[in-house]
């Protein structure tokens, strides 16, 4: 099945990457096909033509390395079991996820041979009902469904989560309920707000952890 796929942008001068794989400046359309009852997950992200400012601040005690301008990196560390922290923090002039910040603790431990395995992260993810605009109701409360990926596949959960209306200027709980074996949150909006900020942490079973923080998550209308 042949379908057109149109790809906006929020200002002038940004470029669409779609699953990492090309970028074009936007807004453009893609021609793709695809097979119906065919489970399909695609990523699209925006950003300024030069790129998103990307900090990067890697802990193990006592050192400390950071980076500006790459989201990862190789880091020596020595053998043996430790814990560790890796925040991660990049921001842009947009007017969707102008700031995102991911603070991630997690214990690693030397692994034999030559082969790697995975780091105990995971991400917190909120899939709202948006129009084609990224914007929800004002006037309706949100239901949001939060989930979490785990990048072992080890069994995690979202712990809490908090909304802000003045782009984390300040910042209030709101409820999380499981439904089914899946969460969701409920997030109501004042009057005047333009946009959702949201704010979020997760733990896995072995003490792992994540919390992140998206600004101007999505738009109000």
């Amino acid at each position: 099945m042949k379908v057109k796929s149109v790809h906006g942008a929020t200002k002038p001068g940004t470029v669409g990457d779609r699953e990492g794989l090309f970028e074009r400046p936007l807004p453009y359309t893609l021609d793709e096909m695809y097979s119906p009852g065919v489970g399909w997950h695609g990523s699209f992200a925006e950003r300024d033509a030069d790129g998103m400012p990307v900090q990067t601040t890697f802990t193990s005690a006592p050192r400390s390395f950071t980076r500006t301008g790459a989201a990862g990196g190789l880091f020596e560390v020595p053998a043996g079991k430790a814990a560790y922290r890796l925040h991660i923090e990049s921001t842009r002039d947009c007017a969707l996820s102008s700031k995102v910040v991911a603070d991630f603790t997690f214990t690693s431990d030397t692994v034999p041979g030559e082969l790697y395995e995975p780091l105990p992260l995971m991400t917190v993810r909120f899939t709202p009902q948006l129009d084609e605009f990224s914007r929800a109701s004002r006037v309706i409360p949100a239901i949001v469904p939060v989930s979490v990926g785990h990048n072992t596949k080890a069994a995690a959960r979202p712990a809490r989560v908090e909304v802000s209306h003045d782009k984390g200027a300040t910042w209030r709980p709101v409820p999380l309920v499981s439904f089914a074996g899946k969460w969701y949150t409920v997030i109501g909006h004042p009057r005047d707000a333009a946009s959702v900020s949201l704010r979020a942490s997760a733990r896995d079973s072995a003490g792992n952890s994540v919390s992140q923080t998206i600004i101007e998550a999505f738009r109000l209308t």
